[in-house]
């Protein structure tokens, strides 16, 4: 009997030691995972927060990123065609602004060629053409048996432009149904150590009288003074392949004894003579 309880006494005193231990190891494992959360590295958190919050900010770039423009789009033609009734025939110069327009059409929303067509260059002017408005002054109105033919100049800092000019074609129903540009949209070059209108005007003249005494002999030396010469000189720019230059332009209408219609450049910068030809001559 004896031996029956002390057996039993052990098997309570081997239970009591179990259960004792068992709680004193979860309290320390406890106290371990404790330590741990309290020493983790700043890196290590702040790696944790930059993973949480980079899947919103993955999100945001995709959803931000947009298709590269092409160095040829142009966003006032992209308006432009959507906006037209009719599709157009595009050529474009390598600096990517319109040189010309065909086949297509795009109402001008009135009948007056003229009014339609100024309410179409403030709109579009800078997108299609690459230049303002207001450089832009109509210098003729050609009527034509389907509508109308609009011939702008152009002019910069108020100084014409020869060479430069823009068409475009109204039909009778008001819609633009072709334009040509031969526009400058380039920068404009300093105006250093151009030469005197008096100068000028007197390469002119040389040019002149050997053109008359070549058809018609002698003349005498006191016509065509180099005052009358100079009174109808006008400075400007001169397009040629793209780039502008100042010259003195000059148009020359002799009348009496000699004939003769001429048009004359001289490169102001140069101070050469870079056109003198007879208009009534091709």
């Amino acid at each position: 009997m004896k031996k029956i309880i002390l057996g039993f006494s052990l098997l309570i005193t081997l239970c009591l030691g179990i259960f004792f231990f068992q709680d004193w190891a979860d309290k320390k494992s406890l106290l371990v995972i404790g330590k741990d959360v309290r020493t983790l590295p700043n890196d290590e958190i702040q790696g944790k927060d930059a993973l949480s919050e980079s899947a919103p900010m993955e999100g945001k770039r995709e959803v931000a990123a947009q298709p590269s423009r092409s160095p040829k789009s142009n966003p006032g033609l992209e308006e432009f065609l959507a906006k037209s009734e009719a599709r157009w025939s595009v050529k474009r110069t390598k600096e990517g602004v319109v040189h010309r327009l065909s086949e297509g059409s795009f109402p001008l929303g009135t009948r007056a060629a003229v009014v339609g067509a100024e309410r179409f260059l403030k709109e579009y002017s800078r997108g299609l053409f690459g230049v303002e408005a207001n450089q832009l002054t109509l210098g003729k109105n050609l009527q034509e048996d389907h509508g109308s033919q609009l011939v702008y100049e152009q002019q910069l800092d108020g100084v014409p432009v020869f060479g430069s000019r823009l068409s475009l074609f109204v039909d009778r129903e008001g819609n633009l149904v072709h334009a040509i540009s031969d526009l400058y949209s380039g920068a404009i070059p300093q105006r250093n150590q151009i030469m005197s209108s008096k100068d000028s005007a007197s390469m002119v003249r040389a040019a002149l009288v050997e053109w008359i005494e070549n058809e018609y002999g002698m003349i005498d030396p006191q016509s065509y003074p180099i005052s009358e010469v100079e009174s109808v000189g006008v400075l400007g720019y001169r397009l040629q392949r793209g780039k502008i230059t100042y010259v003195y332009r000059y148009e020359l209408v002799l009348q009496g004894d000699h004939h003769g219609n001429f048009e004359a450049m001289v490169d102001a910068n140069n101070r050469q003579l870079v056109l003198f030809r007879d208009l009534n001559r091709k």
